[in-house]
């Protein structure tokens, strides 16, 4: 329900988990998601994160062991966009959701909302030719590391790269589903 009623709202693949998993080494838990950063979403609705495409091999937040073939991508601090998409109080939610106060309405059997009260800070890639034709070149190599080095079950179109970001230190969500018979 999340998935269908957030991510529809053209900020990516919303996040029912956001925060890292705390087996990553702590650089990475510290910093968070980042522009380059190669992943998946778990079936629990979090970021597998496997390597960063903008940093370096031996950068500390990238795994030791990466793809056959890894090369860092740059991209200039000046193509990669920040600022505040939300400012404090904001929210995303269903279409059929109206807010009042702190209490959302619905006219519908089931949304979702995301609130953010400390508002958030966004990053977007701007330069989107260099990341297209750096994938093309080699996402095989990923879905190859993936599966065999790293043992996840990769299909086609499960592997991505964060190219944008909304990120927050205060959220609330919730989800409802009301089935009535």
């Amino acid at each position: 329900i999340y998935f269908q009623h957030i991510g529809a709202k053209g900020r990516g693949s919303a996040l029912y988990i956001p925060e890292p998993s705390w087996s990553l080494r702590l650089e990475y838990r510290r910093k968070g998601n980042s522009i380059g950063d190669v992943g998946t979403i778990t079936e629990f609705g979090g970021f597998d994160f496997l390597f960063n495409i903008c940093l370096d091999r031996d950068d500390p937040i990238n795994p030791p062991n990466l793809p056959e073939n890894f090369t860092t991508l740059s991209i200039p601090e000046l193509d990669i966009h920040q600022y505040s998409e939300f400012p404090g109080g904001s929210y995303l939610s269903s279409a059929s959701m109206r807010k009042s106060g702190l209490v959302f309405e619905s006219t519908a059997s089931e949304g979702a909302v995301l609130t953010m009260p400390v508002g958030s800070k966004s990053e977007d890639l701007l330069y989107k030719s260099a990341i297209r034709t750096y994938v093309s070149t080699y996402a095989q190599d990923w879905y190859m590391y993936a599966n065999n080095v790293r043992g996840r079950e990769a299909k086609n179109g499960d592997i991505r790269v964060v190219v944008g970001l909304d990120k927050t230190t205060a959220w609330g969500m919730a989800t409802f589903s009301n089935s009535t018979a």
